[in-house]
């Protein structure tokens, strides 16, 4: 087999707005439990986000900003 021929690099560019796209993120909110500030994101769901508290192990959700909720 002959060798692979290098190709040449792909210009690409990325589509959205220029700069850091997570300066709108939503902070989260700090433990209810313990009250520190050091809480994650553990699980996104389509609706709900779970959060973890790294101090405590406090795990709770939320409904994501924007969402409405269905039923009542």
């Amino acid at each position: 087999m002959a060798p692979e021929v290098p190709r040449k690099p792909l210009r690409a560019t990325l589509s959205g707005t220029p700069g850091d796209r997570r300066r709108n993120r939503l902070k989260p909110p700090p433990c209810a439990a313990c009250g520190h500030d050091d809480t994650r994101v553990t699980v996104r769901t389509e609706y709900v986000l779970y959060y973890r508290c790294e101090h405590c192990a406090a795990v709770w959700n939320a409904p994501k900003p924007g969402c409405e909720q269905f039923g009542t």
